[in-house]
């Protein structure tokens, strides 16, 4: 009879055993957590031509250059322009009569920026690749002399918010 009462209380005990082997394994658990954190700082690069080549044309037409001005940004930016000698490109002490003209070149729009000492709002972008294809422009007059004639032109790339 014995024998027959531990049989009986047997599966019993297998089962508290194994439900004490897995309270216990549960209880070895632990969860945590960790944050990562990431800053990314604004970021804005402008890629122009090192130098721009107008050839003379017959006054009073207009001489033209074409480039391509690209602006990479993570944020909304506003791009503006200026150019030394209050925007007229000068052979020594010699200046053309007008002014050096920059034009974004688009379907509608007619628009130019006359050059001069301050900045002038040129374009203005969102964020991504942003390629400006632009138009610089010279008109020469008959009182224009001859010279190798030059201008610095400045950029200011900035945020737009």
């Amino acid at each position: 009879m014995k024998k027959n009462r531990v049989r009986s209380w047997l599966p019993g005990l297998l089962v508290a055993f194994l439900l004490l082997a897995a309270m216990s394994a549960q209880a070895a658990q632990s969860t945590s957590e960790t944050t990562v954190n990431a800053k990314l700082p604004p970021q804005m690069t402008i890629q122009k031509p090192d130098s721009i080549k107008i050839a003379y044309t017959k006054p009073p037409e207009t001489a033209t250059q074409d480039c391509s001005i690209v602006v990479s940004s993570n944020i909304p930016w506003k791009l503006s322009l200026k150019a030394s000698n209050e925007g007229y490109m000068k052979s020594g002490k010699e200046s053309l009569d007008k002014p050096l003209q920059v034009r974004y070149i688009e379907m509608h729009s007619d628009k130019a920026i006359t050059l001069s000492d301050k900045y002038k709002l040129y374009r203005m972008g969102n964020m991504g690749y942003n390629d400006l294809p632009t138009r610089f422009l010279q008109q020469f007059s008959k009182s224009d002399k001859p010279g190798n004639y030059k201008i610095n032109i400045y950029y200011k790339l900035e945020p737009n918010f």
